[in-house]
């Protein structure tokens, strides 16, 4: 059903409570910290930074539990299965 230009009492109510707080929308916005546009791209880069160094750890723990593994079966002649973490 469509709406011919009558307002409920409800609509009336909420227009003028909206007018009568559009003095508090500067303070509300004054109050509110504007991020700045620099500091997202410096988070991202932190974030990329922080992701590619655990990469690198990882990979270096991988290569030098296998490395050991070599060197204990190999020098040590210890041929039993064994789990490192």
């Amino acid at each position: 059903m469509a709406r011919t230009g009558t307002r409920t009492s409800t609509e009336h109510s909420t227009d003028a409570h909206q007018h009568d707080r559009s003095g508090d929308s500067s303070a509300l916005m004054a109050a509110i910290p504007v991020p700045d546009p620099h500091s997202s791209k410096r988070s991202e880069e932190a974030r990329f930074r922080l992701a590619a160094v655990i990469l690198f750890v990882c990979i270096l723990s991988f290569v030098l539990q296998t490395e050991m593994t070599k060197f204990v079966q190999s020098s040590m002649g210890y041929q039993k299965p064994y789990f490192i973490l």
